[in-house]
């Protein structure tokens, strides 16, 4: 029994350390897209290929993953928070002391939660919304010539 312990143990921690990677990683993706679509701007720009239109879909772009870049970071945040109060309330003797740190413990966790579904979301309408304005902009670029 203590050896499947310690094993649920060590997965539960190797999950852990999988999803903070995975948040990290969003977080990266979501600001390099952010500074590659600045990159291809200023190309469109430069070539004299870009003439203003669409630049909406840029605006809502860039805010999606924006959002998705901050929920990312502040989601790691969160987590650890609600695993710091689920430790120190199992220490902690006063039953009213450990039900308040439990009360804590579910609020970040939801936050930590909430976050992770932002994240994913405006990473994905992002990307979207960066694709959907490439291929707008090149169409009506090959349309005017």
């Amino acid at each position: 029994m203590l050896k499947d312990v310690k094993g649920i143990n060590e997965l539960l921690k190797e999950f852990r350390q999988g999803t903070d990677r995975y948040y990290y990683q969003v977080a990266y993706f979501c600001g390099g897209s952010i500074v590659l679509s600045i990159t291809f701007l200023g190309y469109l720009i430069s070539a004299k290929v870009f003439t203003g239109q669409f630049l909406w879909i840029l605006y809502t772009a860039w805010g999606l993953l924006l959002i998705g870049l901050l929920c990312a970071i502040f989601r790691n945040r969160s987590y650890w928070a609600a695993v710091y109060y689920d430790a120190i309330s199992d220490t902690t003797s006063d039953s009213e002391t450990a039900n308040n740190l439990r009360k804590r413990k579910k609020r970040w966790g939801n936050l930590g939660w909430g976050l992770e579904r932002i994240a994913d979301i405006s990473l994905v309408l992002g990307l979207i919304a960066l694709i959907f304005f490439a291929a707008l902009t090149i169409c009506k670029f090959f349309k005017s010539n």
